[in-house]
């Protein structure tokens, strides 16, 4: 990637007194052509440097921030993209207005079977058809951040319900390849412009997804349990994906006997070593030279976490444990405690969740997951298409 396409401008009139952000300030110097670091995150903007920062405009030089960390920015200052001349002239290149159009004409193929297939809560919750996003007379092929509104409630409402039928599809022989195939599909959307997260997620998504396993279910159903639970993002999703992928890495760095009992029958100084296996996790990724971001870290990190403040291995509770974890540790929970990983006995999908939800006391069932996440996976595994109900009236 060059300089040009690594940093976006921006006016001194964006830095707020007096505030600490969560992004790195650069200075862009036009006579090496040459980007420094001014301000690291976190950092607040005191009267002496604002004035030196300036000085240093008024001189010919600019503000600069990373595009890796363009969401964060945009977010901080409440600002869209095109509030920001730079980035509106930053045309995007050839091989992602390609991808945008990719993603038009893979909803094409699903306009002839929607009327077997269509979720009656996705007309509710969204009100539109893929033939919204298919229009190719009317509108041009754009970058993913200029579709409409229509648009993008439409690729999102397809995309979930092309991810659940897939999961329905599968479920009563326990086979998850369709939901896994399906994931993989549109893992080949994400873009490989918005930073290491997605290029990344969308590079393992191609070269993995392709089988049935323990880490490719934790992978298929995370995605699905986020994007149902709102997350369109790119950039979290493919911290999520990378997380799901590499969170349980780490057992392969402890004591391997622990594979060959359940959870609740090993003794306590494995279940120590057990404990320690997210944090393994991390440092493998990081020894492998994997580029993963601070929020992939903290999702792998504290996927064992709960709101209570039991989990491990810091104990944080309600707000302080990353949400994306709380998605994260939900799904891999369900299929462990399902499979017979943590007490011996092996239930279904349907079980395990409602199981949860209404807090039995079993040994080994962890219910300490935020009620809304659980309420959201439970829908979503006994969810039916509109076509197995009538089914079942007839």
């Amino acid at each position: 990637m060059s300089k040009e396409r690594e940093y976006f401008f921006i006016s001194i009139n964006l830095l707020p007194k007096d505030r600490a952000f969560p992004f790195q300030v650069h200075i862009f110097n036009p006579q090496n052509k040459n980007y420094s670091i001014y301000l690291n995150a976190n950092s607040p903007l005191c009267e002496d440097k604002r004035q030196f920062l300036s000085y240093i405009t008024m001189k010919g030089g600019k503000i600069a921030i990373s595009l890796r960390q363009k969401r964060t920015f945009l977010r901080f200052s409440e600002l869209e993209e095109e509030n920001i001349p730079d980035l509106v002239q930053n045309h995007p290149p050839q091989k992602e207005i390609d991808r945008i159009a990719q993603i038009r004409g893979q909803y094409q193929s699903h306009e002839n079977d929607q009327s077997s297939s269509a979720d009656p809560m996705a007309d509710t919750n969204f009100g539109f058809t893929p033939s919204v996003i298919n229009d190719q007379q009317e509108k041009e092929k754009t970058p993913r951040d200029q579709l409409t509104p229509e648009e993008k409630a439409a690729i999102k409402a397809q995309d979930i319900l092309n991810l659940k039928n897939s999961l329905c599809k599968g479920l009563s022989n326990d086979d998850f390849l369709p939901l896994i195939k399906t994931v993989q599909e549109q893992t080949t959307m994400l873009s490989l412009y918005i930073g290491p997260s997605t290029s990344l997620a969308k590079y393992l998504g191609d070269q993995l997804l392709d089988h049935d396993s323990f880490t490719n279910r934790l992978v298929a159903l995370s995605f699905l349990l986020a994007k149902q639970n709102g997350l369109d993002d790119d950039e979290e999703l493919g911290d999520l994906i990378i997380a799901a992928f590499i969170s349980h890495l780490g057992t392969s760095q402890i004591n391997s006997d622990i594979d060959y009992f359940p959870h609740n029958l090993i003794s306590y100084e494995m279940t120590k070593e057990l404990r320690k296996h997210s944090l393994f996790s991390i440092h493998l990724a990081k020894k492998a030279g994997l580029q993963i971001s601070p929020n992939c870290a903290s999702i792998i990190e504290e996927h064992h976490e709960r709101i209570d403040g039991t989990g491990y291995p810091h104990m944080k509770k309600d707000e302080f444990v990353n949400p994306l974890s709380q998605v994260l540790g939900l799904c891999a929970h369900v299929l462990e405690f399902s499979g017979g990983k943590i007490n011996g006995e092996r239930y279904t999908l349907k079980q395990t969740i409602t199981l949860i939800r209404d807090l039995a006391m079993i040994p080994g069932l962890e219910n300490n997951f935020p009620p809304a996440l659980v309420q959201v996976l439970y829908g979503i595994i006994v969810y039916k298409p509109k076509t197995e109900m009538q089914k079942e009236v007839a």
